[in-house]
Order: C-alpha cells, then structure tokens, then sequence
C-alpha cells in the first residue's frame, strides 16, 4: 500500500515531493527513536513547559476537557484511540474519495432541459 501512494505522489508532484515524504519519514522516526531512549529527560523538559504561566493558565482554564481528550487518546477503553483512529481513518478515506471521484454526488438532472 505504501508503494501505491509514493508512486501516486511521484506521479502528480514528481520527485521532489518524493523526498519530501522520506524526509519527514526519517525525521519522526528519529525523534521517536531518540524520545524512546530519553523518556526521563522528555518528561523533565515537559514538565518544566507545563509549570510556566501561559500553559498553566491553560491547564486550569481547561481543567476537564483535557483529561477527556488524554482518555481518548489513550489506548484502551471501549472510547480509547481504537475509535479515536477509526474515526479518523474514516473521514480520510472520505476526503480522499471525495477527490478522486469529484463531481459525483451532485445534482444530476434526469431528463433533457
């Protein structure tokens, strides 16, 4: 399936978008790598961004919305990120549909005017 989309990229945008897609690739994969080795320091660093004013003015101004969205983005759970990403995948298979296939679901007429 992935081969599919590059040789779709590759054949509306050329090369260059090409490249563009393996180097944003490697660039989340090695940041995932990296964040994977220092969990301690990450948390460190998230934390010490959390404590500052602007974000903990968030923090408490959104004080319930926030645990909702970390439950459904965490795996797990009958509402978890199983439906977080079904829904998601959803509505991408819709918009892409909905480019391939443009025009289609319309007004059509039925009879000659």
């Amino acid at each position: 399936m992935i081969g599919r989309i590059a040789a779709w990229i590759l054949a509306l945008h050329g090369g260059a978008a090409l490249v563009l897609l393996g180097a944003v690739v490697t660039v989340v994969v090695l940041a995932a790598r990296w964040a994977g080795r220092h969990q301690q320091r990450l948390r460190v660093i998230v934390t010490a961004q959390l404590d500052r004013a602007p974000l903990a003015w968030i923090r408490a101004r959104y004080e319930r919305e926030i645990p909702f969205l970390t439950r459904r983005l965490r795996p797990g759970g009958a509402f978890g990120l199983s439906l977080t990403a079904s829904l998601a995948a959803l509505v991408g298979v819709g918009w892409v549909l909905g480019r391939i296939v443009p025009g289609r679901g319309g007004r059509r007429r039925r009879y000659p005017p």
